[in-house]
């Protein structure tokens, strides 16, 4: 809506708005992997023993990210400055989003490996019967099974 209102993008461009989140969804993925396992290995030295909780503490740096991204954004499309300034704001964003879910992500594998087996289970528990219901409905990919 901002690049649409406020700046007069078109359908055919508006989708480039999108281009510093992902940029930002990028840069983080590199520097949460570059960080999250040095970062491990620091606290298991320090400690003695690995913990899954330690993936956490990346998240405290790279969460507050999210929050300066949206001051960022949302204060240069309210001030209409030039349309880069906002695209720009989203890439602190992304870098954020990054650091919390791969952070939440790698601790819940971690944590929860040994419950694989019962959550695959429960999983097919449930694809099975949306498989039927969405054949017996001919919806998109499942209407030519």
């Amino acid at each position: 809506m901002v690049f649409g209102d406020v700046y007069g993008w078109n359908e055919g461009i508006i989708g480039l708005s999108y281009l510093g989140c992902g940029i930002g969804f990028f840069m983080g993925l590199v520097l949460v992997g570059a960080t999250n396992d040095r970062m491990v290995n620091h606290l298991t030295k320090k400690y003695g023993v690995r913990k899954p909780e330690y993936r956490m503490r990346v998240m405290m740096f790279f969460t507050p990210l999210v929050a300066i991204g949206m001051f960022w954004y949302g204060w240069s499309a309210e001030a209409k400055t030039h349309w880069i300034v906002p695209i720009l704001g989203t890439v602190p964003i992304g870098i954020g989003m990054m650091g919390f879910f791969v952070s939440i992500f790698a601790r819940s594998v971690l944590n929860f490996s040994s419950h694989h087996s019962s959550m695959s289970l429960k999983h097919l528990g449930f694809m099975l019967p949306a498989q039927l219901l969405l054949c017996s409905l001919a919806i998109g990919v499942f209407s030519d099974m």
